[in-house]
Order: structure tokens, then sequence, then C-alpha cells
């Protein structure tokens, strides 16, 4: 009993240090992504939390759209860190590290064969990214990430909003 009582306290005192800096967000951006095989539009969106102005851990998901000669869909669920600094007032330099969860699932017509693609697998990401304050709970971010998938890199344009 006298192991439990210590435990809840020195929880309630570590939540409440940590709980006193950490802010929720929720992120959308937009880009472009390039592959070896075929280029184009693609989005995420996602969450996470911020500890304090260097360390904010975030998961997504990812769609690329339809990539390569056939044209088959790909997206992914991703867990990262985003680790970084501030030089100004309103701007934060960050490099990003994490794994995603690709998946490839479509249908594609090759002549008059009818192919089902069901694969997937876990791979790395990492980039650098700035983002601009634009009041105290919004961020506008432009990031920069190379995907270990293969050659896909891409490059987005997005928002951060804190609660």
């Amino acid at each position: 009993m006298f192991k439990r009582l210590v435990l809840l306290v020195a929880s309630s005192v570590f939540c409440s240090v940590v709980s006193a800096d950490v802010r929720p967000f929720f992120n959308a951006d937009i880009g472009y992504a390039d592959t070896d095989f075929d280029n184009g539009i693609y989005f995420d969106v996602g969450g996470g939390v911020q500890f304090n102005d260097h360390i904010e851990m975030e998961v997504g998901y990812n769609h690329y759209g339809d990539v390569g000669p056939y044209g088959i869909d790909v997206t992914s669920f991703s867990y990262g860190l985003n680790l970084g600094g501030k030089i100004s007032e309103n701007t934060r330099l960050f490099a990003v590290l994490g794994a995603e969860r690709l998946e490839l699932d479509d249908t594609v017509t090759v002549g008059t064969v009818r192919v089902n693609v069901d694969d997937s697998s876990t791979e790395a990401f990492y980039g650098i990214g700035a983002a601009f304050a634009k009041g105290e709970n919004t961020d506008i971010r432009l990031k920069l990430l190379s995907h270990s998938s293969g050659d896909l890199i891409t490059f987005s344009a997005g928002f951060a909003y804190y609660f």
C-alpha cells in the first residue's frame, strides 16, 4: 500500500511539473512530393505535444497521391520528433526525425490485366524546417523532408495551432 501511495504522489508531482509547459497542437500541411517516377501534390494532417521551445512530438496521416508509372495510391501514418530552437522572437528552426508506416493499396491496369497492389513497410524520414509565429497560438511552417522509402522528397507549407 505504501509503495502505491508513493507512486501516486510521485506521478502527480511529475505530471504537474511536466504539464506546466506542455501544449497540444493540431497541424496541417500541403506540399509537393517528388520521386524518381512521378511528382505531385501531397498533404498531411496531424497533431502532437510541444514540451518546450526545443522539443515537440508529432503524429500524422500523410497522403502522397498517385505515385509511379501506374499511379499507385500511397499513404502513411507517421510519428516523430521535432527538435529545434528560436533564432528570434517569432522564428524557430527545427530538425525532424521519425518513422512512418507506408501503405500501398490500389488496383492498377497493365495492358488488359488488373493487378491488386497491397503492400506496407516501415521507413525512416528526416528533414529541416522553420516555424514563424503568427500570434500566440499559431505558427506558419515550411518543411523539407527526405524519406528513406526510396527517392521521395517532400516540401510543404502549413500551419500549427497550439491549444
